[in-house]
Order: structure tokens, then C-alpha cells, then sequence
């Protein structure tokens, strides 16, 4: 009997399927096996997780940051502060009269020697 001779594309077709199919026969057995070398090594696992939250913990403060800025702008105020009381608010309007009464240049200085 003398072999069937196949094309490239029919033999890759063909192992792929099989591959698949053995795939498909040892998935139970290679998720127990996972499991099993998971519980085994569980201080490895926690360990190496520790270290790489460590190792992306600036690059997080930074995503974070970013998006700080980024909504910053959309964030819409309240229109009256709520926590404080009429004569607080009368003395910050008193204090934003002031400071915009305030040359420019004198608040130039002033930031300058701060």
C-alpha cells in the first residue's frame, strides 16, 4: 500500500485538526495539572506578583496623574462652596477683591520671592 501524497496546505489543514482535536482531549487534564503546580507554588506566585505591582507602581501613579489632568477641566465646580458659611464667604469675596486689586507686577514679585 503506498502512502497518499498530500499537498502543504492539506498537511498543515490536517495538523492543525489534530492538534486541536488533542487539545480538545486534554484540556480537563492540563487545567487539574495547572492547578495542581499553582497550589504547589503559591509563594512563587505571590511573590512574583508583589515584585511586578512594585515594578509598575510609578507607571500607574503616572497613568493616574495624567488622568487627573486630563478631567481636571471637564470637572464642573459647585457654584457656591457648600461647606462654608455666609461670613466665610462674605471674607473670600473681600479676599478675591483684594488680590485682584493687586498690580500685576506686584504679583509677579511676589511669586518670584516665594
Amino acid at each position: 500500500m503506498s502512502r497518499i501524497k498530500l499537498t502543504e496546505e492539506e498537511r498543515k489543514r490536517r495538523r492543525r485538526a489534530y492538534d486541536h482535536q488533542r487539545y480538545l482531549n486534554n484540556k480537563e487534564k492540563v487545567k487539574e495539572n495547572n492547578h495542581q503546580y499553582y497550589l504547589k507554588n503559591k509563594d512563587k506566585f505571590r511573590e512574583y506578583d508583589y515584585q511586578r505591582r512594585l515594578k509598575n507602581k510609578e507607571k500607574v501613579k503616572e497613568q493616574q496623574r495624567q488622568y487627573y489632568l486630563k478631567n481636571k477641566e471637564i470637572w464642573i465646580a459647585p457654584k457656591e462652596p457648600l461647606s462654608k458659611t455666609k461670613a466665610e464667604l462674605i471674607a473670600l469675596d473681600r479676599e478675591i477683591a483684594r488680590l485682584k486689586a493687586i498690580p500685576l507686577e506686584d504679583k509677579i514679585y511676589m511669586k518670584q520671592r516665594k
